[in-house]
């Protein structure tokens, strides 16, 4: 769930930046159909980029075999647990996990609720006609549109352009729009921006509504004379349309303003490096399965104890070996067999001094008892980076590197993962 968290988070930062320049650069511009499409790729847009890898180190295939894995002893509990997050960390992020949970879990049921009542609305609604299953009436003080139903006043019948409007809301599936939106909210309640992204998205409607009643031979005179009637708003169900919105003021501004000149099309453009700068900053860097041989050829004198089991050198008791001995001369130097980040390199008991390097996708290659460090954690290697040099620090009993390949904390044999 924390992983699901960490990525939320990314998501949510790149879909802040996205509306934010859509409210600051485009929201007033007159392409109001290029404006919706906008906005709807915000929410697919932000869940891609943070998924999105740069490769930024070549990528060496290999047809690895995964092994069932080795027990792990005490010292290499001690180098994990060094890695692991602080307890109190992690109660804080359980908490986190819960309150998000909750938020999520009442959004999505508000809104299930929400269609359930729309649609038992339109189940107790009757039609305005035989044949016409568009038109229904119901017991509503205004007309208000959802899916492909204009729902009416039982009792009156609205003027002709509010049914114009309300059909246009149908005709656009609108209705989807919200839905859509209504369940990114829920996942990213916590989120101010997707409140804002919601207000947009409904103003977009309203705007495109008006502009199909203005091609219908409406005088605009006419059309504003009856949205100035109707300026106060009025309540209606969620996820539908409704004439009398609380954009109204908004709209008759966009009305009888002059429209947007098309060289101001070029504003969308400035999208483009905002969106490879997001890709730049939320995406993650992915490195390289191991695919070579630590040490290179003519360098080494042997592997002088191999992946599996055998007889522990000081307690004489028959243990799993979970890596390779390569033995060679002090001072040797040692390769990063895959591209990565470098996760730890420091002296460390037993292991002397040790390098791990993460691959990305699981992957991570041990170096141990070296008898000198080239890297820092954090510092980026490629395949065949000089990480260090042969030593006999730590539990050892003479000049050699200790290898080992693992995936998802499990060890893997490796020689699987290089040709001889």
């Amino acid at each position: 769930m924390t992983s699901f968290l960490y990525y939320l988070l990314h998501v949510n930062c790149v879909f802040a930046v996205l509306v934010l320049f859509y409210f600051l650069a485009v929201r007033k511009l007159s392409f109001h159909t290029a404006n919706r499409w906008l906005l709807l790729s915000f929410i697919p847009v932000s869940l891609l980029i943070p998924k999105l890898k740069l490769n930024l180190i070549t990528w060496r295939s290999s047809s690895a075999i995964v092994d069932e894995p080795a027990a792990l002893n005490e010292a290499e509990l001690e180098v994990l647990s060094d890695l692991a997050a602080p307890a109190s960390f992690l109660q804080s992020i359980s908490i986190l996990e819960m309150v998000y949970s909750l938020g999520a879990l009442f959004l999505l049921g508000r809104l299930l609720f929400q269609l359930v009542k729309l649609f038992n609305t339109r189940l107790k609604a009757k039609p305005v006609s035989k044949g016409n299953n568009s038109f229904f009436r119901v017991d509503t003080p205004a007309a208000f549109s959802a899916f492909n139903w204009v729902f009416i006043p039982k009792d009156e019948d609205p003027n002709k352009l509010i049914l114009k409007h309300e059909e246009a809301h149908v005709k656009l599936f609108h209705t989807l729009d919200l839905l859509l939106a209504e369940l990114f909210i829920a996942l990213s309640w916590f989120n101010p921006f997707v409140f804002l992204f919601r207000k947009q998205l409904k103003c977009i409607h309203e705007y495109q509504a008006d502009e199909y009643v203005l091609t219908q031979n409406v005088k605009t005179s006419d059309y504003l004379r009856l949205m100035a009637d109707h300026l106060i708003p009025a309540s209606h169900p969620p996820l539908s349309s409704h004439f009398k919105s609380i954009t109204i003021k908004n709209r008759i501004e966009m009305i009888t303003k002059h429209k947007s000149a098309k060289p101001q099309l070029l504003r969308y453009l400035s999208l483009l490096p905002i969106g490879l700068l997001m890709v730049f900053i939320f995406s993650s860097f992915k490195g390289s399965k191991p695919s070579i041989f630590p040490i290179k050829n003519g360098e080494y004198k042997s592997i002088s104890s191999r992946f599996g089991n055998r007889t522990e050198p000081k307690t004489k008791t028959v243990k799993l070996h979970g890596g390779i001995d390569i033995s060679a001369k002090a001072g040797t130097n040692i390769m990063a067999t895959g591209g990565g980040v470098v996760k730890l390199a420091k002296m460390h008991n037993k292991w002397g001094n040790l390098v791990i390097i993460d691959h990305g996708d699981g992957y991570e290659t041990w170096y141990a008892h070296m008898q000198g460090i080239d890297v820092q954690k954090g510092d980026p290697v490629k395949t065949g980076t000089t990480i260090g040099r042969v030593g006999n620090t730590g539990l050892s009993f003479g000049p050699h590197l200790h290898y080992e390949v693992r995936l998802n904390g499990k060890r893997l044999n490796p020689e699987k993962f290089y040709t001889k």
